[in-house]
């Protein structure tokens, strides 16, 4: 996630799963701490030429669940504001609270929205495993944001949810979006997970560092 003023936030999982470029390097998603480090100022060097990123904060994801996207518990919501969850887990939310903390000593408008777990039946009528709500995964379009939210026994949570984004985008149009029943939102995968953009700037730049024509 980045903030639009050169600072950018993600999990060690870009590090663990791309292999540097510049040289021949074996494939591997479990590498030492030497090469994660090396990965990472690789990483940032590139972020740096293509998007002036200055500031990058590499945090582990207390969430400990399989994917690893910092989207799934976490958002930079404007230059100076920062949303993170809060977690019905103890163990996790004490590592939510550590990350809200050190944000804050930076400056940034920290905000909160719990993320309860909860249970999402699927096309079978079965319930799925246990996942948490996917409020902090929402699209920031233009002047809209748009949240996913669950509906139903989960109104309540839903509503308190949409106040904080309304709270802290007071300018923007905050919509909540409930998942289709057949594809519902999961607290690894909802709408930010589902949705990809690149800035035409950093198309423009890729394109000038191979000398072709923008036009």
């Amino acid at each position: 996630m980045v903030t639009g003023d050169g600072i950018i936030a993600s999990s060690y999982l870009v590090a663990a799963q791309n292999e540097l470029p510049v040289r021949k390097e074996a494939q591997t998603t479990d590498p030492c701490s030497h090469v994660i480090e090396e990965r990472m100022e690789y990483i940032l060097e590139q972020l740096n030429r293509f998007m002036g990123i200055h500031t990058y904060h590499v945090l582990t994801d207390p969430s400990g669940t399989y994917i690893g996207h910092i989207d799934c518990w976490g958002k930079f919501l404007a230059p100076r504001k920062f949303l993170i969850a809060e977690s019905e887990d103890a163990k996790v939310n004490d590592a939510y609270n550590h990350i809200a903390e050190s944000f804050k000593n930076e400056g940034f408008e920290v905000y909160r929205i719990l993320c309860q777990d909860i249970f999402i039946p699927n096309t079978m009528g079965s319930a799925s495993a246990a996942t948490t709500s996917a409020y902090t995964n929402s699209l920031i379009l233009n002047d809209h944001v748009y949240v996913p939210i669950v509906g139903g026994k989960f109104k309540d949570y839903d509503e308190k949810a949409l106040a904080v984004y309304r709270e802290a985008l007071p300018d923007y149009t905050i919509v909540g979006i409930i998942g289709k029943p057949e594809n519902p939102w999961y607290g690894t995968d909802a709408l930010h997970c589902r949705t990809r953009g690149i800035p035409r700037i950093v198309v423009n730049n890729w394109l000038k560092s191979q000398m072709l024509n923008v036009d």
